[in-house]
């Protein structure tokens, strides 16, 4: 009786550890996403900062362990990117960091600038109703009804689409844009 209940707890062992390897790779996978949907091998293949490197615009580069594109202009060479004046890199958008007034982001391409006062990890700049807003208005991108942007300091929200590119702070403006 005893060599049967000895099989059992090995076989129940057995059984726990095998779901416990499933269940961990199961997370692992979920896990590989941190920033603007790169997985961490994509990650650690950016390459790092050189200050020595004139970068062009879309470029990305690893910083201090932060991932950082250039936005406009040409990255001069010894330009970092944690630059506090008159900075073109933008730190990539990144879901396990919790963003204040201010911070601004790249996400799948478009910049994003924090507005309210402080964000929750996870929340990607373009969900909906959620604390972040397009910046600025461009005004050679089509918009669609929804579409939130900062203008002359103001923010907007697009309620119904122009017949042509209607900038938010123009007159008869509010036919398409609602500020708040």
């Amino acid at each position: 009786m005893a060599k049967g209940g000895e099989t059992g707890f090995v076989e129940m062992l057995l059984g726990g550890l095998l779901f416990a390897v499933a269940l961990a790779y199961v997370v692992s996978l979920f896990m590989k996403v941190k920033m603007e949907g790169f997985t961490v091998d994509v990650l650690n293949s950016i390459e790092t900062y050189d200050n020595t490197k004139t970068y062009q615009p879309g470029a990305l580069v690893n910083y201090q362990g932060t991932i950082y594109q250039l936005v406009e202009g040409v990255g001069q060479p010894g330009a970092a990117p944690d630059r506090p004046q008159n900075n073109p890199w933008r730190k990539l958008y990144d879901n396990t960091v919790i963003y204040k007034k201010g911070d601004k982001v790249v996400f799948k391409g478009v910049e994003y600038e924090m507005v309210e006062t402080a964000g929750a990890a996870g929340f990607s700049p373009d969900r909906p109703g959620e604390q972040f807003w397009l910046m600025p208005y461009n005004p050679t991108k089509n918009y669609i009804v929804g579409d939130r942007v900062i203008a002359k300091g103001n923010k907007y929200v697009m309620i119904e689409v122009p017949p042509r590119l209607t900038p938010p702070t123009v007159k008869d403006a509010d036919k398409y844009w609602k500020k708040f």
